[in-house]
């Protein structure tokens, strides 16, 4: 078994989990959460979109990690995240607990088994559209078939006329032959999804959408771990997070809100366990 299928299958035990809407907007509408990580905001281009005016068009970043760990991320947001009422820019969330995004209040809880009921309405028109094909296959048909039997004369061979082959290997039946559906190896699949992830990564970057890059060039890295393209990307964001610390220091002390909100921007575009990560934590006072 290699790496890439060993990594999907680590993926496929992760718990189902969404978050629900339980005040504000909407309430009740329930979000998947996936593994790796998601954009939230006011904007259609977020994964996860909520629809009131306190939020944000791109307010921050959900991510779902290997271990089953739930971390939500405020990217520079004009009203930030809250926790109980403790607003913080970096909050891990557990399930059955409930976060503040702007003014709109989510729950984090088990996803439900999928009970999908049949749509009857559209069983019934599919069913009536197909009514002319099986009306002729069930009796025009064999009753053509019927009537051809029928005014065809019956014709008996007799001994003389029987033919038989002689038993010779050249006469011999071919052995009976299954053949199975083509299908692709699911390695195969994998790498075709990264290299189309690869791309849109590229391009987002070259737009300076630095924090979508990152999701593609990470989805792409779990598809095909061995992703060069995916490596060199991560390698590219985690020196303009450097960047962003840097300019970030020298402004730390004449202006801390700019200084904290770049910190934000910087942990949004790389992982937060890296070193680059670890650094940016600590220099924005989440570790000693």
């Amino acid at each position: 078994m290699n790496e890439t299928v060993v990594f999907n299958l680590h993926q496929e035990i992760l718990p189902p989990l969404e978050l629900v809407i339980v005040q504000g907007p909407d309430e009740g509408r329930p979000f998947p959460v996936r593994p790796g990580r998601q954009t939230y905001g006011r904007s259609r281009e977020n994964a996860i979109v909520l629809d009131d005016p306190t939020v944000s068009q791109k307010h921050g970043v959900i991510e779902y990690g290997k271990k089953g760990e739930v971390t939500v991320y405020d990217t520079a947001s004009l009203n930030g995240i809250s926790l109980s009422g403790k607003k913080e820019p970096v909050i891990p969330l557990k399930v059955g607990k409930k976060i503040q995004i702007g003014a709109v209040y989510l729950e984090l809880r088990s996803q439900p088994a999928a009970t999908r009921r049949p749509n009857w309405r559209r069983v019934i028109v599919r069913s009536g559209r197909s009514l002319p094909m099986i009306f002729t296959c069930a009796v025009i048909i064999p009753g053509f078939l019927f009537f051809l039997h029928g005014n065809t004369p019956s014709r008996v061979l007799t001994p003389i006329e029987t033919v038989s082959l002689p038993q010779s290997p050249l006469f011999s039946p071919l052995p009976e032959t299954h053949r199975t559906p083509t299908s692709y190896p699911r390695q195969t699949i994998g790498m075709i999804q990264a290299g189309e992830r690869e791309r849109e990564g590229e391009a987002l970057f070259g737009q300076g959408r630095l924090q979508d890059a990152y999701l593609a060039w990470t989805e792409a890295l779990s598809l095909d771990p061995q992703s060069e393209i995916a490596r060199q990307g991560l390698k590219s964001l985690e020196q303009e997070a450097m960047r962003i610390l840097e300019e970030g220091l020298m402004i730390r002390d004449s202006s801390p809100k700019r200084f904290r909100e770049k910190m934000k921007m910087a942990l949004a575009i790389t992982d937060p366990s890296s070193t680059t990560g670890r650094r940016i934590r600590s220099a924005s006072g989440e570790e000693t």
